[in-house]
């Protein structure tokens, strides 16, 4: 039986001979020791279970501090409580880290008295209450022990339920370690205290264990999932038929439905305010560091006009509104629809807990890609669990037999909105259960279509089959299959035993994200300096190739090279703005151009060179310069100067979003336009898009948008109102950017010609964004 609450107490030795040196290792056997402890409870205090208790003993130590010692028998000697049973915390830890081997010979424990202070406490800390007990010993067999009370103890740990893991640190269930300055005494005594340890832990059943140091270090340093208590999402009943309505011909089977795959989530930090530190108000430990949020909402005031500076200040105060005069507000086109609460409560779905089979469909008709989330296990649930279990037993081989799945209605908990899903059998060794998987509903199904691998369509129209650059050959088809072939990952993969296994595996691949953050939480908890750590070498290697397989691949990798002519390609140098270039070409005719920050560089020292640019600007220039950098949106009212200025930004590169702006604003405009009254305002926006374009490597998305416009004024449509719009493009002889105009350009002088006699209308996806739906305050008086 699983108990929800454990109870662990941690006994460390820790006396003088583990200050001994590890072989092979930079720790001493102490420290090796202690660093197990500490990562056992640094997973304990991560996860945060107020039900998992822990308590720590220590052993051997130069003074007495615990519970059962009586100086007048001298027994319980040299062992000291750190952490009375409770739950564990960042302080504890740091407590055992700071903990040191004894310095004195002397001080030295009996292991037995220890184990038998560990077990008094777990007993009296649980009492009779339903606990999951266990004493986790670390120490070693060089020091004699009082063996003489084992049966007494064997009978109160199989009392109590306690279990006992013992980690070695000089010898495990099978064998002692044998140091070379150890006497045949000292030998004898660690054989025997070894025999006495295995006889006590056999007596207490599977899941007390003798591990040695090396086992213990293996097992804190092996990523595992996170153990969690299963608990059911859904209590409810799984119904074939309406029960309600037709009781003989429905079927209602009681279920209970618990997730089998779950995202784990990163830890959650919080807010940490370092105002109380500041102020010194009180002693550190009252200092909560707690923030709270507050919320106010205020209408700005936005008077812009000449007379604003004769408004009373008190007007220009921004206006603060009360949570409950807000209101709801939807888009409806261009029209802002409000919605009261009490009209919103009442649209709202009123659903019941359910679920509910609507149908069967074949398994091979459901795409894997219409999984959605995560996967549920459906068991019997508490009413008549034996007739529930059988049914859903049938219910799954039925399934199975048949290649089917159950498309059901499931709605989890009353009011919530209701999923659709389906049911696929599982056989489990214990029980017959069904899976359930969230599928979407027609609205959330995305029918996306992408180019063609085996043909290529140009501009033109035209479909090209083969002998083309982007359509590959059956010698480059043949050479991918053989090179997918060579990466095959099925057997890559090496047990303990050495045989080959699948590499990567899904039960043993983890989130490196997750334990990376979890290390640096640890790590700061310690020291609030820690460096950030490196990942784990583990981890690393799952996202990396594998050497065996980059080793083998090698020689079919040179081949593809060959067939699919691979090369390296030079990063291009970071594009210059618009203004920028065109100040330069303008500068060299007239030969006032600045030198550059090389030629610079070699004349001036850093200083001299910005106190000089600062002063070749008057106020003023430098005022206008700064306003002319801010500009990152392109306005309806002088769209060609916005562009300018955001392409002739020489603090970052916005030509790409300023290309991109002009488009969808070119489309707006269009669209919008009364007649023909933003037409010449859209061929000046052309010429500047096609000049920037041409000149900036930017070719290609101005010629899509190209197409758009094309698509947009409806050429095959007689009665189109945008036709005598083209005819003024085609005056102006506005066609695609070609390849002898960009070298960014795949377009032939050809293309570009058709591009315009052509009547056809462009089959191109919208690019028109949707953040231009909402016209602003500027665009519509434009439009006026």
């Amino acid at each position: 039986m699983t108990y929800q609450k454990k109870a662990t107490v941690y006994v460390l030795n820790t006396a003088q001979h583990s200050r001994i040196q590890l072989k092979n290792h930079d720790n001493s056997i102490f420290e090796q020791a202690r660093d197990v402890l500490k990562k056992m409870l640094e997973e304990k205090v991560l996860v945060g279970r107020k039900t998992d208790m822990t308590g720590v003993i220590l052993a051997s130590t130069e003074d007495t501090d615990n519970e059962l010692a009586d100086p007048d028998s001298g027994q319980y000697q040299h062992i000291k409580t750190l952490c009375r049973i409770s739950q564990p915390t960042a302080q504890l830890i740091r407590d055992i880290v700071n903990v040191m081997p004894s310095d004195n010979k002397d001080a030295t424990a009996d292991m037995m008295d220890a184990l038998i202070l560990a077990t008094h406490t777990i007993a009296t800390h649980c009492r009779t209450l339903k606990y999951m007990k266990q004493i986790v010993l670390l120490t070693d067999a060089k020091h004699p022990i009082d063996w003489r009370d084992i049966k007494e103890v064997q009978e109160t740990l199989v009392a109590n339920s306690i279990n006992l893991v013992v980690v070695g640190t000089d010898f495990n269930a099978e064998t002692i370690v044998k140091e070379e300055e150890d006497s045949e005494q000292t030998l004898a005594t660690k054989e025997e205290n070894r025999r006495q340890w295995v006889t006590l832990v056999e007596v207490l059943g599977e899941n007390s264990a003798i591990y040695s140091l090396s086992e213990a270090t293996d097992t804190v340093n092996t990523f595992y999932p996170k153990e969690v208590r299963p608990t059911p999402v859904y209590r409810g009943f799984l119904k074939l038929g309406d029960p309600t309505t037709n009781r003989d011909a429905a079927l209602s089977i009681s279920v209970l439905m618990y997730a089998r795959t779950y995202e784990v989530k990163l830890p959650i930090s919080k807010k940490w305010s370092t105002l109380a530190d500041m102020l010194g108000n009180g002693p550190p430990e009252d200092r909560s560091h707690e923030v709270i949020m507050d919320r106010k909402y205020k209408v700005i005031n936005q008077n812009t006009t000449e007379d604003a500076e004769e408004t009373p200040a008190e007007q220009k105060k921004d206006v603060e509104v009360r949570p409950e005069d807000l209101s709801k507000v939807y888009t409806y086109g261009k029209t802002l629809v409000k919605v009261t609460e009490a009209e919103e409560e009442y649209l709202e779905l009123k659903t019941a807990q359910d679920m509910s089979i609507i149908g069967f469909v074949d398994a091979k008709w459901i795409p894997s890609s219409y999984m959605l989330a995560n996967v549920y296990v459906i068991t019997a649930g508490q009413y008549r669990t034996r007739w529930a279990g059988e049914a859903i037993s049938g219910l799954a081989r039925a399934l199975h037999e048949k290649e089917a799945m159950a498309l059901v209605r499931y709605v989890s908990k009353a009011n919530s909105e209701p999923k659709l899903g389906l049911l696929s059998p599982d056989f489990e060794p214990s029980a017959d259960v069904l899976q359930f998987v969230q599928i979407p509903f027609a609205d959330d199904i995305r029918h996306l279509s992408f180019s063609s691998l085996d043909q290529f369509v140009t501009t033109s129209g035209k479909v090209i089959k083969k002998d083309h650059p982007l359509i590959p050959d059956k010698e480059m088809l043949d050479s991918m299959e053989e090179f997918v072939k060579s990466t095959n990952l099925m057997e890559i993969g090496k047990s303990e035993e050495g045989v080959p296994h699948e590499y990567l595996l899904p039960e043993q691949t983890f989130n490196p994200t997750l334990w990376r953050l979890n290390d640096a939480i640890k790590n700061r908890a310690l020291n609030d300096a820690a460096p950030i750590p490196e990942p784990h070498p583990d981890l690393l290697a799952q996202l990396k190739p594998v050497p065996e397989l980059v080793e083998k691949t090698k020689h079919q990798v040179e081949i593809m090279k060959a067939l699919f002519k691979v090369k390296k390609v030079d990063r291009p140098l970071k594009k210059r703005g618009y203004g920028a270039v065109k100040a330069d070409e303008i500068a060299d005719e007239a030969g006032t151009r600045l030198p550059s920050v090389d030629e610079i560089i070699h004349t001036q020292r850093p200083e001299e060179t910005k106190r000089a640019r600062s002063e070749d600007l008057s106020y003023e220039e430098t005022i206008q310069s700064f306003m002319n950098e801010s500009v990152r949106e392109i306005k309806s009212n002088d769209p060609v100067k916005d562009f300018n200025l955001m392409v002739a930004n020489t603090r970052e590169d916005l030509v790409t979003e300023a290309v991109e702006q002009m488009g969808n604003m070119i489309l707006r405009l269009v669209s919008t336009s009364l007649g023909d009254q933003n037409y010449k305002k859209v061929l000046e926006c052309l010429r500047a898009m096609r000049d920037t374009a041409a000149k900036e490597d930017e070719s290609e998305a101005f010629n899509k948008y190209l197409h758009e416009l094309k698509s947009q004024c409806d050429l095959g449509n007689p009665s189109s109102r945008r036709l005598d719009f083209w005819q003024l493009v085609v005056d102006a002889n506005m066609t695609l950017i070609t390849k002898e105009e960009a070298r960014d350009s795949k377009v032939t002088s050809a293309e570009a010609e058709e591009f315009l006699k052509s009547k056809e209308k462009d089959h191109v996806e919208s690019m028109f964004d949707e953040e231009y739906d909402l016209i602003d305050q500027d665009d519509l008086l434009d439009m006026l």
